[in-house]
């Protein structure tokens, strides 16, 4: 077997590895940004989405009396009226 053939060097030096985590880090600041974003914007919706279940469940609290038919139509109307606020 000649050694032109075999290949001594690795597949990854010190040099590709230090290249390969240069190019990693610029898109591994967009993923972070992106993701602390995305989690800021979805804060107020899960408030909205909290207060409106709150509202309802209040709402059913309030109308134990009632038939099911009216507490239900209570409850969705307490929380439609949280949502459009």
């Amino acid at each position: 077997m000649s050694h032109t053939l075999l290949n001594t060097r690795p597949f990854f030096n010190g040099r590709h590895l230090a290249l390969v985590a240069a190019l990693a880090i610029p898109f591994a600041a967009a993923a972070c940004y992106a993701a602390s974003v995305h989690a800021g914007t979805t804060t107020h919706l899960q408030d909205v989405a909290d207060d409106a279940a709150l509202a309802g469940v209040n709402s059913l609290a309030a109308s134990t009396g009632q038939s099911a038919d009216a507490r239900a139509a209570a409850a969705i109307a307490a929380a439609q009226t949280v949502v459009a606020e």
